[in-house]
């Protein structure tokens, strides 16, 4: 019974992953939006983690299982922190490039409503600006190349696929 209850939590954990989620929602959404889920459904399991000793009191080792379950949850937390705080400075690292080059989005484009009207590049001619752009300051054209941050035109928006 205990058994089956932490590998249904354990399960629920692995689903707060990022990138998981995005897919499993199978649309892009903001990085915020999707952290923002995220953070939900890991408060909620912790609160379900906490409730084990209620629902399980006479069973030995319980503690051990919800402190292995709560760790879990923190260290995805972390992870999903990181993950955010990663897209957010490469997006603004790249927004600089731009700028630095003169080639900037026009202030219309790509913002609110994640619309490409207007956008001067696409994702393909971003790329290739970054892996020709070594300069940049803290951090090499082939990270930038393999984040999965959005382009400047697309409003923000993240596609962690």
């Amino acid at each position: 019974m205990l058994m089956d209850e932490s590998e249904r939590l354990w399960s629920r954990l692995a689903k707060t992953d990022l990138v998981k989620l995005n897919r499993s929602l199978r649309r892009a959404f903001e990085v915020t939006e999707l952290h923002q889920l995220s953070a939900t459904m890991l408060d909620n399991i912790v609160a379900d983690v906490v409730a084990l000793s209620d629902r399980f009191p006479s069973v030995p080792h319980i503690s051990t299982v919800q402190h292995l379950l709560w760790d879990n949850a923190q260290l995805r937390r972390t992870l999903n922190d990181c993950a955010v705080s990663y897209v957010q400075q490469v997006h603004r690292l790249s927004q600089l490039e731009l700028q630095s080059r003169g080639m900037a989005p026009a202030a219309s484009a790509g913002a609110g409503g994640g619309s490409n009207a207007g956008a001067p590049r696409s994702r393909a001619a971003t790329a290739k600006l970054n892996q020709t752009s070594p300069e940049l300051p803290g951090a090499s054209s082939a990270t930038l190349a393999r984040a999965a941050a959005p382009a400047p035109d697309d409003g923000g928006r993240c596609n962690m696929q």
